[in-house]
């Protein structure tokens, strides 16, 4: 399918790990030898998003907390939303993969938190709780860029501020809420602006 591509997607992948230490892949490999990657340079490398890296990559890293940042409204074949898994060279292949197995890797690999920072990602959040994820955020609806990457960067600062060894669902609770908080209150300041009324 042909689905624009999501530059916003490494920014709020980059504002969560200033948060939370963190391993990204997908477009964010920038160091090479003898210099530095620009970034078009570092997301033409590295564009294998396939579920197959991410089974890998949950494999090796055994993570505690897992950030989908991208396209999660890819139509399947039952017309059920996925995520936009990529191929190598960088083509949306999520059609492949449904929402119960992503949810199945997910809950397998005994991650306590998944962050579903996508367009409608509600089916699978369901899923993810239907297997077993202790936690899970995500978008019913369309989600503006900056939207996700407001809620992305106060959901991980919040989060980063336990100061507890195990993160407990009401730290995830006062997270979501200040994520929540940086969305609205941003639209508010927008709406002021373009209106000229005061909200």
């Amino acid at each position: 399918p042909d689905v624009p591509s999501l530059k916003q997607a490494l920014n709020d992948a980059l504002a969560a790990s200033h948060a939370i230490p963190a391993h990204i892949f997908g477009g964010t490999q920038y160091s090479k030898v003898g210099g530095k990657r620009t970034l078009q340079e570092a997301q033409t490398a590295d564009r294998d998003c396939s579920f197959a890296r991410l089974k890998e990559e949950l494999s090796a890293k055994k993570p505690w907390y897992f950030l989908f940042s991208g396209h999660a409204d890819v139509t399947g074949p039952c017309r059920e939303k996925r995520l936009g898994f990529t191929n190598s060279e960088g083509q949306i292949t999520s059609t492949e993969v449904d929402n119960d197995q992503v949810a199945e890797l997910l809950a397998r690999s005994q991650v306590r938190l998944v962050v579903l920072n996508g367009c409608e990602s509600l089916e699978l959040a369901k899923a993810c709780i239907r297997k077993g994820v202790p936690a899970v955020v995500c978008w019913e609806t369309v989600v503006p860029d900056e939207a996700a990457y407001l809620f992305v960067r106060g959901f991980f600062r919040k989060l980063a501020e336990s100061q507890e060894a195990v993160v407990s669902k009401d730290d995830f609770a006062r997270a979501f809420d200040v994520g929540k908080e940086a969305v609205v209150s941003k639209k508010s300041v927008h709406l002021t602006v373009e209106s000229g009324e005061r909200s």
